[in-house]
């Protein structure tokens, strides 16, 4: 239901997979494996993020990181909303890892 409020669906799982692990930098490629989104997606949605201030990103070598600004005005919001969407769903229709562990991994 709360996915309803975002301009795409992209977003939302992009955005609930950063509340998801707010301490682990992440790239587009595992965003989009961990989302079941569509590459292109995510990395339109990353960049309105980015333009925004939400989240901050980097490079490292030929991949480039991404990591909440819990700095920005609007991220406790997020996180009160986040928060109480992945209570409700499966941490808001992210894919666990095979054998249902829970984490991130390349």
């Amino acid at each position: 239901m709360i996915e309803r409020l975002f301009s795409s669906r992209a977003l939302y799982r992009t955005l609930a997979l950063f509340f998801r692990y707010p301490d682990e930098p992440l790239n587009p490629r595992l965003i989009s494996r961990h989302t079941g989104t569509a590459t292109k997606s995510v990395l339109r949605e990353i960049r309105k993020l980015e333009d925004a201030g939400i989240i901050r990103g980097w490079s490292a070598g030929q991949y480039r990181f991404y990591l909440l600004d819990r700095d920005h005005p609007a991220h406790e919001g997020f996180q009160s909303v986040f928060g109480k969407a992945m209570d409700r769903t499966d941490r808001a229709g992210c894919r666990l890892m095979n054998g249902g562990e829970r984490g991130l991994r390349m």
